[in-house]
């Protein structure tokens, strides 16, 4: 039996497949800021701007980061140094890789949790945005949904590095 029929790359996949569908999501995000901003901009030109625009500029932008972001990891478009890691060996890279997630998992599960206080803490104060009276809790909710998603991912991640380093295969 070959790693990638293990039980862990299966697992990384269906996580994979989630990052994929909030990052769609994330993704309709990005068209509704990108719309927003031309028809303020054309509303601009001709005198006077959308009302709350850049509100809902910096919401929709908060929404496409955090719905992103699990997927960025899942395909590996994050920003990494490669300066150390391309002259290790094969299978020192795999632990290294192993490591990198179970940390990363574990300081995002602390966003997750601080995430969660923030909510809750909004959510109580009634926090909402200048402007349009929008609240708050509901942004950070999203940016909580950011990380869980994140956090499956680096667990994928880990069960893949486990696999390979089981499987030997390097």
């Amino acid at each position: 039996m070959d790693a990638r029929d293990s039980f862990g790359f299966r697992i990384a996949a269906a996580i994979n497949g989630l990052a994929r569908v909030t990052n769609n999501i994330g993704i309709i995000f990005l068209m509704v800021m990108m719309m927003v901003t031309v028809v303020d901009v054309t509303c601009r030109y001709f005198g006077k701007g959308v009302l709350g625009a850049y509100e809902i500029v910096e919401y929709t932008m908060v929404l496409t980061v955090f719905l992103c972001i699990g997927h960025a990891q899942a395909e590996k478009k994050n920003v990494s140094v490669e300066i150390l890691y391309n002259k290790l060996g094969n299978r020192a890279q795999v632990v290294q890789e192993l490591v990198n997630a179970v940390v990363a998992f574990f300081l995002m599960c602390i966003f997750v949790y601080a995430g969660i206080l923030q909510t809750k803490t909004m959510y109580i104060s009634k926090s909402t945005s200048g402007v349009l009276f929008i609240p708050n809790y509901p942004f950070v909710a999203v940016e909580v949904i950011g990380y869980v998603v994140l956090c499956l991912v680096l667990l994928g991640d880990f069960l893949v590095a486990v696999s390979r380093l089981l499987y030997r295969n390097y």
